[in-house]
């Protein structure tokens, strides 16, 4: 049965500058898993990188597809770039979305497609594969990531302290369904893509699947996690870079400008448009935030990394998307 089912499937891999090693890995995996067919996302890659692409669509050109970015679209714009091409061009039911780091078990996508049987609606549905390796955010390790309380600033909310609570809302490991996915691992329906629309592509990176999967529970559905369907990470999250000290001091201290700015700049968006709460609440601990800011920006020196993060709150605020070319020297 699921061998028939699988025929429906495309994955779509999002390739990305020079991941070469990893590539081979996770597309040796896909291959393993049969699926029906493969589009690769050729965003900004480097020429060893577009070789290896154009020898396994040589090799396999039944099932081996390519789209091509020359300049580099981010996340949002790779996938969207994509997920347009199956929707629009192809006779799939289902997409699964990998990075070229995510490299999938062998049976990854026959116990993704095992959950979507027992589901009524099979056309109508996202499932999400477990994350190894992806610390704490995985997203059937005890968290999907930060879902925030109304009102908050950049993840900040007062409340937190005064409740001494989290600063997100926690999914168990055996909790069913989930608030929101990464597109790493994702299975899901292309009629439910209809429904949804494609990755906000102004977004550019960060953020961009959080926004994107939230919509899935915004219209009545919802993302099932699938814990025996393992994706293996091959490479650090982002965020995970740096030393010691909280997510703040590291955007002052340890991370690229532009990781900084875009995460910060997309997440004032989330939060004002899907959990904006009270105004005077955003207010007082956007102020808190940005005082937090400013002094440890003081303590190390990073007056100017300070100010992109006061840009990227107001860029945001005020739906100041796309790509800037501008906070490279922040």
């Amino acid at each position: 049965m699921y061998k028939a089912i699988k025929k429906n499937v495309c994955v779509i891999v999002l390739c990305y500058g020079d991941r070469l090693e990893c590539l081979k890995k996770t597309l040796d995996g896909v291959d393993n898993n049969k699926p029906g067919g493969i589009l690769l996302v050729a965003n900004a890659v480097t020429n060893r990188v577009q070789n290896e692409i154009n020898h396994r669509v040589y090799k396999n050109k039944n099932k081996y597809n390519v789209v091509i970015s020359e300049k580099n679209i981010g996340s949002a714009g790779g996938y969207s770039l994509g997920i347009k091409e199956i929707v629009n061009g192809s006779n799939y039911q289902y997409l699964w979305l990998l990075d070229d780091d995510n490299c999938p078990d062998n049976d990854a996508l026959d116990e993704l497609l095992k959950c979507c049987t027992k589901i009524s609606g099979m056309e109508d549905v996202a499932i999400a594969a477990r994350r190894i390796n992806k610390g704490v955010y995985d997203p059937l390790g005890g968290w999907t990531g930060s879902i925030p309380i109304k009102g908050s600033c950049v993840g900040f909310n007062i409340l937190n302290i005064l409740n001494k609570t989290a600063n997100c809302k926690k999914t168990k490991t055996n909790e069913k369904y989930l608030p929101w996915s990464a597109y790493g691992g994702l299975l899901i329906s292309l009629k439910l893509v209809r429904k949804i629309g494609f990755p906000k592509k102004d977004f550019f990176i960060y953020g961009d699947d959080l926004e994107w999967t939230l919509r899935i529970n915004h219209c009545d559905k919802k993302i099932l996690a699938c814990p025996n369907a393992v994706i293996n990470d091959l490479s650090p999250s982002w965020n995970c870079v740096g030393g010691k000290g909280g997510n703040l001091k590291r955007r002052i201290r340890d991370l690229d400008s532009f990781r900084v700015y875009y995460e910060v700049r997309n997440r004032t968006w989330i939060n004002r448009r899907y959990y904006p709460g009270r105004l005077y609440l955003y207010l007082l601990n956007k102020s808190i935030f940005i005082i937090a800011a400013f002094m440890i920006a003081i303590r190390y020196k990073r007056i100017k990394r300070f100010i992109l993060i006061k840009r990227a709150i107001k860029d945001g605020e005020l739906n100041r998307l796309g790509v800037f070319y501008d906070i490279n020297n922040y």
